[in-house]
């Protein structure tokens, strides 16, 4: 048969299936959700420490439990991302079902990217990776600094975006057919570049 229902009595949901489906239900939005320390970024040198957090990428749920340190290239700019590589194979360790079954995933890690274009493939269409960015970099031989947080927040109405000119300021923004609107006085629409915010030059209006 050409046609399936995964939710089926006795049929098999494979993670591709699933993640199909929570990326649906989310909009097939990528973004940080509000749990342990969502992801924040401290830099010693070059070396960038990611606190713990949780996150759902292209439908798929990435937690860091533990923090994970990355050495960010010297003299460079670039992303700090949460990589989800399908081309990679997992390790699997003893028998499904058994007690003692285990899995070391390796298709999720932490990167310094050093480059301005992350690769963010439709994963549920195909694709094969996604680089999701937490904080920009720029680096010298010795050090680094790090932005704030470049993702979306899945679940607040809230999120920090930083126009052009002029200095940072929370707005409030809601989701429209895929398009992202700013709520002010007005409805402004901002351009996303998947979890990246971009905006042209304009004077920030006033929330009365």
């Amino acid at each position: 048969m050409a046609i399936t229902m995964y939710q089926s009595d006795r049929n098999f949901v494979s993670p591709a299936n699933d993640a199909s489906l929570y990326s649906g239900l989310s909009g097939d939005i990528s973004g940080i959700l509000n749990r342990g320390n969502s992801f924040n970024v401290t830099v010693d040198g070059l070396v960038a420490t990611i606190d713990t957090g949780q996150a759902i990428i292209a439908g798929r749920l990435v937690e860091i439990t533990i923090p994970e340190t990355v050495t960010i290239p010297a003299n460079s700019s670039g992303y700090i991302c949460l990589v989800i590589d399908l081309t990679k194979t997992n390790d699997v360790f003893g028998t499904a079902g058994d007690s003692d079954y285990s899995v070391t995933v390796n298709q999720i890690y932490v990167s310094a990217i050093p480059q301005q274009i992350v690769t963010q493939d439709d994963l549920n269409n195909g694709g094969s990776v996604y680089e999701f960015p937490l904080v920009s970099f720029t680096s010298t031989a010795t050090s680094a600094t790090t932005s704030t947080h470049r993702a979306v927040y899945l679940n607040s109405s809230w999120q920090t975006i930083v126009p052009s000119t002029g200095t940072a300021t929370r707005l409030q923004y809601r989701i429209n057919n895929g398009i992202i609107y700013v709520t002010c006085n007005k409805l402004y629409p901002i351009q996303q570049n998947s979890t990246l915010f971009t905006m042209p030059s304009w004077t920030v209006p006033s929330d009365t």
